[in-house]
């Protein structure tokens, strides 16, 4: 599956995707002999094949979360970053310095953007401007150039803000979820 998510994270170019799956022994066995036959048969010279075939191993080899997965234990091993199984809350508020201020960058895969997530070495709070709960929330980094927030509020989730947090933008439950849906989906 590596060869499937490299190709997928833009590692390896269409043409040695090609090549890989003409070489591939095995492979029929791994992936299920109808996916095998098409992606023997698939144009790659078309103007879409890049697209096509990503959607294609998306949809029917790899699945979504898979490489979700895959791409997020990536990005953690280049950075030598771990991600707390503690209460996050708790952790920035008594250790803000855990993130130790890094920069995680990666190419956005529905945009090919890079994308940099700048973690905060320092604790600041922010609270909620939800009538009905005013909750407090401690801020653990930004992206898209410092546009957009990250923050956590008690209960461990991950929320988005830009200038104002709102009880609607609830964005994962938990910080590996926030990086995989920033990666997947970031604009």
């Amino acid at each position: 599956m590596q060869e499937f998510y490299k190709f997928l994270d833009g590692q390896i170019r269409l043409s040695e995707f090609e090549a890989w799956i003409y070489e591939s022994t095995g492979l029929a066995e791994a992936i299920g002999e109808d996916h095998y036959q098409f992606l023997l048969e698939f144009d790659y010279q078309k103007h879409s094949a890049a697209i096509e075939v990503k959607d294609f191993i998306i949809s029917h080899v790899t699945g979504k979360d898979r490489f979700i997965h895959w791409k997020i234990d990536e990005l953690l091993e280049t950075y030598s970053l771990q991600l707390p199984e503690e209460e996050l809350f708790e952790l920035a508020k008594h250790n803000p310095g855990f993130l130790k201020g890094r920069q995680f960058n990666f190419r956005s895969y529905r945009t090919g953007l890079e994308t940099e997530i700048l973690w905060t070495d320092k604790v600041s709070r922010h609270t909620g401007q939800n009538k009905e709960n005013r909750e407090e929330y401690l801020y653990l980094g930004t992206y898209e150039k410092g546009y957009i927030h990250l923050l956590v509020n008690r209960k461990n989730e991950i929320w988005i803000a830009y200038d104002v947090i709102n009880r609607e933008e609830y964005f994962a439950k938990d910080l590996r979820e926030a990086i995989g849906k920033i990666f997947i989906e970031a604009i």
